[in-house]
């Protein structure tokens, strides 16, 4: 299971990215990987760990975009490939939501919302308050 981003509001990978491919924008960190030249400083710079560095196929100088053909080699990691910054974003570009969700065979993950997180929140901080006040008068 991918650690999950937790999209900071200072967003210390996107202030360390010398090309500007990671920003926020509608309050989340996105990584755009055609933009990545795969430095690893955001994945240094990320304090939990949410963003690998992995390999993919070497673009072409069209899909680049490169004027100077000659900077190719420098995107390349391994021969034919070219290493970007990924991180999981539960699938946010799909219809049907978290892919991880959908193929679980035993149905053990499920997506939880925003509301939903804050509501069992409150029922789990008002049950350590519960045992806590047990344990307290119980003198143990």
């Amino acid at each position: 299971m991918p650690i999950q981003c937790r999209h900071c509001e200072d967003a210390p990978c996107a202030k360390v990215c010398p090309v500007k491919a990671i920003e926020i924008k509608d309050q989340m960190v996105q990584i755009n990987e055609g933009l990545c030249i795969g430095c690893k400083m955001c994945a240094l710079a990320c304090p939990f760990g949410c963003i690998e560095i992995q390999g993919t196929r070497a673009p072409s100088v069209e899909e680049v975009g490169l004027v100077n053909s000659h900077l190719i080699p420098l995107l390349a990691g391994e021969i034919g490939q070219k290493t970007i910054a990924t991180k999981c974003d539960l699938c946010s570009f799909t219809e049907g939501g978290p892919t991880c969700v959908q193929v679980c065979p035993t149905k053990a993950l499920k997506e939880v919302k925003g509301e939903e997180i804050e509501r069992l929140s409150k029922l789990k901080r008002g049950a350590n308050t519960i045992r806590a006040v047990s344990i307290l008068r119980s003198g143990r």
